[in-house]
């Protein structure tokens, strides 16, 4: 019985290695990814996911990767031209205890972007959106888009007589809210996000009304005002460091929806853009 204690202690003990041992991969464009280190070379990197173990075997080149953080703390850390194995920052060897993790992921990582293309339930036009990360790994961002779009009524008057007239119906929307990445991990280059945001609106809007007595449609132009919020799905890609390249669609409703001073139901919000922009990130020293 004894034997079999001591056996079993064993067992345990080298699954219990096997299960939580894994090296952690720092990739320069903001990835961590967890791995099981195979074959490290003068200019590649070839790895198995810690997550399938059984998979595939991936290779990647080494100027992409800025470190590898070991199970047991210790590190190699990637420059050109100055590559340091197993040592922390000041060059010294590492003890697990002593390791100071500083280049874990980029920060203040501000993206400015422009959205040439936007959708909205009330037409289409263009836009700009700002980000920053809320949280030092980059999974929590601030997220406030800033859009205009209009839209083009036509309008059929009687007896046969067509008005083919034109209406501009700007409508200005400001949506600030908060975006939550959810594969930051992944080896996928897309990285999918969840937000929800706040929605400012203010425009004009044109009310096309017949008079039966003169049989004359009579045209009225009215200030529009909007609040509500809006539930999105975002898809985000970094080629390089700064670049970045985004889409997003989103749905939500009002809860004020003002016509010209007087209230009407509630109505439904839609969102679609697509973005291209810079990101400000800096890794830390």
């Amino acid at each position: 019985m004894y034997k079999f204690r001591i056996f079993f202690v064993l067992i345990l003990a080298v699954v219990s290695t096997h299960v939580f041992a894994q090296d952690r991969m720092y990739k320069k464009n903001g990835e961590i990814v967890e791995i099981n280190l195979i074959r490290l070379s003068p200019s590649e990197i070839t790895f198995k996911r810690f997550d399938r173990p059984d998979g595939p075997e991936y290779t990647i080149p080494k100027g992409d990767v800025m470190k590898i953080r070991y199970a047991n703390g210790s590190s190699d850390v990637f420059e050109e031209n100055n590559d340091r194995i197993g040592v922390n920052d000041e060059g010294r060897p590492v003890a697990p205890q002593h390791f100071v993790d500083k280049r874990s992921a980029p920060k203040d990582q501000n993206i400015i972007a422009v959205a040439p293309i936007v959708f909205t339930e009330n037409g289409h036009g263009f836009g700009f959106t700002y980000e920053r990360t809320l949280d030092k790994r980059g999974w929590v961002s601030l997220y406030c888009p800033f859009y205009l779009t209009y839209s083009s009524n036509n309008n059929s008057g009687t007896s046969g007589t067509q008005s083919t007239d034109n209406f501009f119906n700007p409508m200005y929307y400001l949506e600030p809210g908060i975006k939550f990445y959810t594969n930051l991990n992944s080896l996928n280059r897309m990285k999918h996000s969840l937000g929800l945001n706040l929605v400012l609106g203010l425009g004009s809007n044109t009310a096309s009304n017949y008079d039966y007595y003169t049989g004359n449609t009579v045209n009225t132009n009215s200030s529009r005002a909007l609040v509500g919020a809006l539930v999105g799905y975002g898809g985000n890609m970094f080629p390089t460091n700064h670049l970045y390249l985004g889409y997003s669609m989103g749905l939500g409703m009002t809860y004020v929806n003002d016509y010209g001073g007087v209230s009407h139901p509630v109505a439904a919000l839609f969102e679609a853009s697509i973005r291209c922009g810079y990101r400000f990130a800096k890794t830390a020293k």
